[in-house]
Formats: C-alpha cells, structure tokens, sequence
C-alpha cells in the first residue's frame, strides 16, 4: 500500500487523540492490519481498548458515552 502524507499524519492525530486502532482504520477507510503493520514502524502508539464494564443494574459505565462524544467531536471537525 502507498502511504501518502495526509493518511500518515490522520493516524498521527488520531492515536494522539486517544483513538484505538481499530477506531482510526475505521475513521481513515483502511484496513486494520495496514494500519498496525504502518504505525509499528513508525513507532505509533495508540490507546488500548477498554473492556465493556456493566453495572450491576446491566447498563454500560460513563465511558462508553465519552468515547461516542469523542468520535462525534472528530466527525464534526472533518
């Protein structure tokens, strides 16, 4: 695959944002394993995946409503 300058620094931002590799193959429109093979060499790191957690009532925890908040504040700037 051909990097081209905007894709490297879209995954630059993304993963400095907090965004998890899946999250940011999925905003950028490339596949998961480009993604992780580009960013190891390029020594990006990028935030790990949080496990569900539920409340004992069965609902999901405040994370999950930050994280949406999140992707909803990067879709908006795009």
């Amino acid at each position: 695959m051909q990097w081209t300058d905007e894709q490297i620094s879209g995954i630059r931002k993304l993963a400095s944002e907090g965004f998890t590799r899946r999250e940011t193959a999925d905003k950028l429109g490339i596949s998961y394993d480009a993604l992780q093979g580009k960013a190891r060499r390029l020594g990006i790191e990028f935030q790990k995946p949080l496990k569900n957690e539920y409340d004992s009532d069965g609902t999901h925890d405040e994370w999950c409503d930050l994280r949406v908040d999140k992707i909803k504040q990067y879709t908006e700037m795009i």
